[in-house]
């Protein structure tokens, strides 16, 4: 069974995380390096600039212990626990479905505090 799978891990009180691709044949012991999580903040606007408060927001890509998130009254969003390397999507969900795209193919480094400032979000496609 050569089938492949990716497994993560989080260690919450120390903010770390990791993740690993592993195979249903694979020998041996597994070692996963768990390392400072990264952090993404921004703020959801209009074509207008006015904030976009209350979006329910889902990670779509990736996995997180928590993946479902709520702008503020300002329409800020930070999201915390993003492990290093692989990339990650964020979709605004209404009625239970994507209804448009945050941002895609974002990666982090460990213990990266990224701030992508404005956004405006795009169409699902």
């Amino acid at each position: 069974m050569n089938e492949e799978r990716e497994v993560w891990l989080f260690h919450e009180s120390k903010h770390l995380a990791g993740n690993v691709k592993v195979r249903g044949d694979a020998k041996g012991p597994l070692t996963v390096k768990l390392e400072p999580w990264g952090i993404v903040r921004g703020r959801l606007v209009t074509e207008d600039r006015k904030p976009q408060p209350d979006v329910l927001l889902q990670v779509a890509a990736g996995v997180l212990p928590n993946a479902q998130f709520q702008t503020d009254k300002d329409g800020r969003f930070r999201i915390e626990g993003l492990a290093p390397g692989p990339a990650y999507t964020l979709d605004v969900v209404k009625n239970g479905k994507s209804a448009g795209r945050v941002f895609a193919g974002l990666t982090i480094k460990a213990a990266e505090n990224k701030d992508l400032g404005d956004i405006q979000v795009k169409p699902m496609e």
